[in-house]
């Protein structure tokens, strides 16, 4: 009885000694994370920062050895905690380096996420099986879609992602936007570029389930409505929430004996969330990437290639540098200059984006150049201007505005009148320049090499070729093709210079006419070279006007802007006017 009393006496000074430490360090305090919050008076605390869900990326691939450095770069980027983010790859019927770049990434990466599943098979089928669209090659996708699937589950992931492999997911933030929405099937917008109407939705289907253009198509894709919306089409890039009960009864594979329809893997998904009672989604709120366009089929991997390799930089250059994953080994480059002596890509130090944006595409395109830095015009004075010899062409008005001459033109015409003197100097024999405001033309690459040919077969004295140009429309002169060629033609009175061949000769004869001491805005001086400029007071004072020009026809590049777009800047037009103290005459 002492010992019992002894004991509870002992346990009464202990818990009052607590009572006393908890006055002196004041209320109990609850981390969350690194962050200590002290909870309001009554309030029983509980923590209310909940995990993110846990999402499981499904990667199919086969023969996408082009695309991977950029398409795993992109899944790197996406803005999620990657430690709630489990991926499983598959890859199969490869006869290029697919299999080996995924299985060094997996390993290298591994440690980023959650997890990663990489399974592949050396079996390789016959062509026709790899790489046209049979009903074979639908249902053997189904069925690893459905393996996918299964592995979601049996990891218990709260949302399955499928993305295609030609899927480049540009917005970092395009997994926290789908899973905020809170819907069943939902795919982000992506687009193949700004200009072409194909992409991961449709707003209306037929009575086979195929693609039915509607009223709301064109609006959401152009996002002038702007939400999320149902719609009875997704594909290539899809979030389904596995926590819905609905969920639990979607599958692909085995198809359904009561599906009529035919064998397509779109359209089968498609019926599947119908039967499960779900709803597809598509999310408009940005852009969220770009997609490779739907292709006919292709008789070999090399095709196949080709196609990437071109259509890959023309959709990827809308969104800027092209990222590379930091996981996979540097790619060796076999650079391809095409026979040129030298090819220069123009850029002015204070536009580091653009700078970026071109580096990327000229490491695309294999070619060894040299980035040239640009004459700023703005910071061009009077004093720079009168040493350097230039003297503004009296009678120049702008056609349209009406205004004297620019800084900022002096700055362009400079640029490119250096590179001149440049192949004059050193003999160079042909060479190709580029300016860095400039987008490419799908095949670009290809394209080129057949306009090059051309124009050695049919006019092998050509001085200067312009790839990318704007037609002066009030002439009414029609362009002819150049006899023996289809991709060249003789211009008429041309603006631009975003992209043009130069032969040696071609430089000499713009350098003989001395242009510095009669200055012009460099695309009004080279039409008057090759004498098509439509100002007769220009023309006089310039002679011989001999330069041998042509053009592609179709051009090969073309403006990223135009006037008027959003974010449009010109450093040539909005520069300020130069003081003309020169005579009215020459």
């Amino acid at each position: 009885m002492q010992a019992t009393t002894r004991t509870i006496s002992l346990l009464s000074a202990i818990f009052a000694s607590i009572d006393c430490s908890r006055e002196a360090l004041g209320p109990p305090r609850t981390s969350i994370g690194s962050t200590w919050k002290t909870p309001r008076p009554g309030h029983v605390w509980e923590n209310d920062r909940r995990l993110s869900p846990t999402v499981y990326i499904a990667i199919l691939a086969s023969n996408q050895a082009q695309v991977l450095p950029q398409f795993l770069a992109y899944i790197e980027n996406i803005d999620y905690p990657k430690n709630r983010i489990s991926i499983g790859i598959y890859t199969d019927h490869n006869v290029d380096e697919t299999a080996a770049l995924l299985e060094h990434w997996s390993k290298s990466a591994r440690s980023l996420y959650h997890r990663i599943d990489y399974e592949s098979s050396n079996e390789i089928v016959h062509d026709s099986h790899r790489l046209q669209w049979t009903e074979e090659r639908y249902v053997h996708i189904l069925k690893l879609r459905q393996r996918s699937l299964d592995k979601a589950r049996q990891q218990w992931a709260d949302y399955i992602m499928f993305v295609d492999c030609d899927n480049f997911l540009i917005e970092p933030g395009v997994l926290r936007d789908l899973i905020a929405e809170n819907k069943s099937v939902i795919a982000p917008l992506l687009r193949i570029n700004s200009e072409k109407t194909y992409s991961n939705f449709w707003c209306g289907t037929d009575e086979n389930g195929y693609y039915k253009r509607t009223d709301d198509y064109i609006p959401t894709l152009d996002r002038e409505r702007i939400g999320c919306f149902p719609v009875p089409m997704i594909h290539s890039t899809i979030l389904i929430d596995l926590r819905l009960e609905a969920s639990e009864n979607f599958t692909l594979f085995p198809i359904p004996s009561s599906y009529i329809g035919h064998i397509d893997d779109l359209l089968i998904f498609a019926a599947a969330v119908k039967n499960s009672k779900l709803q597809m989604y598509v999310l408009n709120k940005e852009v969220y990437g770009y997609m490779l366009p739907a292709i006919d089929d292709f008789q070999t991997v090399e095709e196949l290639h080709h196609y990437y390799e071109n259509y890959k930089m023309t959709i990827l250059l809308d969104s800027g540098e092209i990222p590379v994953s930091r996981f996979l080994p540097p790619s060796r480059v076999n650079f391809d200059n095409l026979g040129f002596s030298k090819i220069y890509m123009i850029n002015l130090k204070r536009r580091p984006e653009r700078r970026k944006r071109m580096i990327s595409a000229l490491r695309e395109l294999k070619f060894d150049y040299e980035a040239i830095d640009a004459v700023d015009g703005q910071n061009l004075t009077e004093e720079d201007i009168e040493k350097m010899g230039i003297v503004p062409f009296p009678a120049y008005r702008d056609p349209i505005l009406k205004r004297r001459l620019t800084r900022g033109e002096i700055g362009c015409f400079l640029s490119h009148y250096n590179i001149w003197k440049e192949v004059n100097e050193k003999e160079l024999q042909r060479v190709l320049v580029f300016e860095d405001d400039l987008k490419f033309e799908p095949d670009f690459l290809n394209n080129l090499r057949t306009l090059l040919e051309q124009a050695d077969d049919a006019v092998p004295d050509w001085d200067f070729i312009y790839l990318g140009r704007k037609q002066v429309y009030y002439q009414d002169v029609e362009e002819e093709l150049v006899p023996g060629a289809d991709m060249l033609v003789k211009p008429n009175y041309s603006y631009w210079t975003l992209s043009y061949l130069l032969s040696l000769e071609g430089a000499r004869k713009l350098l003989a006419q001395d242009p510095l001491k009669k200055f012009l805005p460099v695309d009004e001086y080279i039409p008057i070279m090759f004498d098509t400029h439509d100002n007769p007071e220009w023309l006089s004072a310039f002679e011989p006007r001999n330069l041998n020009a042509y053009s592609a026809e179709p051009l090969l590049v073309y403006p990223t802007q135009y006037i008027g777009d959003p974010g449009y800047i010109s450093d040539t037009e909005d520069a300020p006017p130069v003081t003309d103290n020169s005579h009215e005459e020459l």
